[in-house]
């Protein structure tokens, strides 16, 4: 589409559109929460001494709220993780590859 910006992949040369990056920063998000979301109710669990044996009641104890993390979460990753590669492909198309460090840095910020 025309005014689309398009931020090219390092590995192969491949370009993924803005909303392939909202999309990828969003799912990324997910399957880290998701992941790691049982690890931090534990501990959770454990700095409130809630469940001094370090044990879960049940299976769903331990993803209980997930769905209000994900909710905050997968916005946010899309926004961080999408405007980050567009923000460095506009940045490296206006500074050039000599100063390509500059726009991650400045992409990032």
């Amino acid at each position: 589409a025309e005014g689309t910006k398009n931020c090219p992949h390092p590995r192969d040369g491949a370009v993924l559109s803005w909303q392939q990056n909202l999309l990828a920063g969003g799912i990324a998000r997910g399957v880290c929460i998701g992941a790691l979301f049982p690890v931090d109710a534990l501990k959770t669990k454990l700095q409130l001494k809630e469940n001094a044996s370090g044990r879960f009641s049940d299976v769903g104890s331990a993803f209980r709220g997930l769905d209000a993390a994900l909710l905050g979460q997968i916005p946010y990753g899309m926004l961080v993780f999408g405007t980050y590669e567009v923000l460095k492909a506009e940045l490296l198309g206006r500074l050039g590859a000599e100063r390509r460090v500059v726009a991650w840095v400045v992409a990032a910020l």
